[in-house]
């Protein structure tokens, strides 16, 4: 049996230089997702830096309705599943194009000219694929990957000399179905996050 090992207990941040991205679902971006298991594999040029995020960090959060089934004495005998939400929650605080365009829509912001222009309107947020680049103790890597997100929810715009300019950006999480492997061997997944995560206890063949 194993033993507890402290290799594995860990805070975790950003990889420097930029660690929150998103992109169009197109069927490239799309395509890459199963690559990125391999932390060699580099986001393409469609990803776009979202800046920093604020202290709180990346909150992921589940939503389960449950429902209990009992017999005809009032035992509980079955509990299944139902009406599963996740979502992602950070706080976006560079003001600039890509950032602004995850908190009112990317059809809804420019910067052309020296001018950034923001348009505040009910348009539906669209879909798109975000990746976090994150890392733990001692350099190991962790790659959190939202398939298929959409921004749902978006928090208060406080602007004062005490607090960083921005907005929290709650993003739920869609269902996604994607293959790994090929052939006899390929494995079908429902996802609505998928994290890969540099292991301590194996190595790579």
């Amino acid at each position: 049996m194993a033993a507890n090992d402290t290799k594995n207990v860990s805070t975790g941040k950003g990889i420097a230089g930029g660690y929150l991205f998103s992109a169009p679902r197109s069927a490239a971006v799309l395509a890459l997702i199963p690559q990125l298991k391999s932390f060699s594999t580099q986001l393409t040029e469609a990803f776009l830096n979202l800046g920093y995020v604020a202290s709180e960090g990346i909150v992921e959060s589940e939503s389960v309705d449950t429902n209990t089934d009992t017999d005809m004495n009032g035992d509980a005998i079955n509990t299944s599943r139902s009406n599963r939400v996740e979502t992602e929650r950070f706080k976006l605080v560079e003001v600039k194009r890509d950032s602004l365009g995850e908190q009112y829509g990317h059809a809804n912001v420019t910067d052309a000219s020296g001018l950034i222009t923001v348009h505040h309107n009910n348009e539906e947020r669209e879909h798109r694929v975000y990746v976090a680049e994150l890392v733990l103790k001692d350099g190991r890597r962790w790659r959190k990957i939202i398939p298929d997100g959409q921004v749902s929810e978006v928090s208060d715009l406080t602007i004062s000399s005490t607090e960083l300019v921005g907005r929290e950006v709650t993003v739920t999480c869609n269902a996604y179905t994607w293959t790994e492997g090929s052939g006899s061997s390929a494995t079908t997944h429902v996802d609505t996050v998928i994290d890969f995560i540099q292991s301590t206890e194996t190595t790579a063949g």
